[in-house]
């Protein structure tokens, strides 16, 4: 938060962004830069780089075709097939040597399961790893919460553990902005 109020600030008048996701946060994201942006005066060019076929992957398609036109019709330029091979301090390296100009760059981390977990021996449900009532997982001493800690970590003492409100074996994904 303070590196982009530092970037808006800086009053730059044709700011160059682009946003590696082109799932539903790297869209909300893109619209919600450009809407910042252009309220300093600035006219952004905003580009959404997306490594699969298709943005906006598991949304009904008319909340898809929605996006999409408000996404044309605020300038921002959404590039299909295009993984970010790289981040560079002045742009993002895509196709292994196209390189995309960037003042700034956001990333936001996808809602699909990483394939890794299924070599985990956790317990999952569509790719998802499964947890009860207090983030505990299927294995002793490892939960939702401290996914970091190795499962054959003794429990951290004096941390208590994360009551969720969502029923007993739910499971959600991950979502993270950078």
């Amino acid at each position: 938060a303070e590196r982009w109020a530092a970037f808006v600030a800086r009053g730059l008048p044709r700011p160059r962004i682009v946003v590696v996701g082109g799932g539903t946060g790297g869209v909300e994201l893109a619209m919600a830069s450009a809407h910042r942006l252009r309220g300093e005066g600035a006219e952004p060019e905003v580009t959404v780089l997306e490594s699969g076929s298709a943005a906006l992957p598991g949304l009904g398609e008319g909340a898809r075709r929605a996006l999409l036109a408000q996404l044309e019709r605020r300038g921002i330029r959404l590039l299909t097939g295009a993984t970010a091979e790289r981040i560079e301090a002045d742009g993002v390296v895509i196709g292994g040597h196209h390189r995309l100009p960037a003042d700034f760059v956001l990333s936001v981390a996808g809602a699909q399961p990483h394939g890794w977990l299924a070599g985990t021996g956790l317990r999952l449900h569509d790719g998802f790893i499964v947890v009860g009532p207090t983030l505990q997982t299927s294995m002793t001493h490892s939960s939702a919460g401290s996914a970091m800690q190795r499962a054959s970590d003794p429990p951290q003492e004096g941390r208590k553990p994360y009551r969720s409100t969502r029923p007993p074996t739910s499971w959600w994904p991950n979502r993270t902005a950078c």
